[in-house]
């Protein structure tokens, strides 16, 4: 074997190693996903259940605590998807890295070997796929309905206006929380460009040492 040969090899070993690495972080993500509802569970259990014990000691009044975990759900739902859009933007940048590696690799190959952050994953995950592309549908519904039973019991508890700057405040977290969720398939592609991003971080960096 020949030193081209050699460095060849050398650089495809290397590329698959980051790719086994790479790929097993977005599958233990992936897998993390499931427990989110075992902790909201646990979360709102615990509240209630705190709340009854306070409500039971102290209020003279049946169900007067209670009354603010209308104001505790929404700050849990952002917390819980602010979290998870953390990680699916995570998975979004692996993802087009890792697309790119593998056609990289493939092509070093000379076959299609390495498909699943790449092929597979645009043409049965990006596209051909109603479940996944509106998954977010019935969960926005959900938690809208919520959200919607939150709004009218707290201007039942609350004064209007630590409501209305409450409200307006949990309005404009939300944004901050959900909009990113929709900008993750564009950022899946951008991260397939390796020589852009290298381009940028390279102006990053050069800005910083200035």
């Amino acid at each position: 074997m020949n030193k081209v040969d050699e460095d060849k090899k050398y650089l495809i070993d290397k590329s698959i190693e980051e790719w086994k690495a790479l790929s097993q972080y977005i599958m233990d993500i992936d897998k993390s996903y499931s427990n989110y509802i075992t902790i909201i569970t646990a979360i709102s259990s615990f509240t209630v259940a705190l709340l009854e014990i306070i409500n039971l000691k102290y209020c003279d009044s049946p169900n007067e605590t209670l009354s603010y975990i209308f104001y505790i759900v929404p700050i849990a739902f952002i917390v819980v998807f602010g979290y998870m859009g953390y990680q699916f933007r995570i998975t979004a940048i692996l993802r087009g890295h890792l697309a790119s590696l593998e056609d990289k690799i493939n092509k070093e190959l000379g076959e299609d070997i390495f498909m699943w952050n790449s092929s597979l994953v645009e043409v049965y995950m990006a596209h051909n796929n109603v479940p996944n592309n509106t998954l977010m549908i019935p969960i926005l519904i959900f938690v809208l309905g919520i959200t919607t039973l939150c709004v009218m019991e707290t201007f039942k508890t609350g004064t209007l206006l630590f409501n209305i700057l409450y409200w307006i405040l949990m309005v404009a977290l939300s944004g901050l929380v959900l909009i990113p969720f929709f900008k993750n398939g564009d950022i899946r592609k951008k991260t397939y460009k390796t020589e852009e991003i290298i381009k940028k971080y390279n102006q990053y960096i050069g800005g910083k040492q200035k």
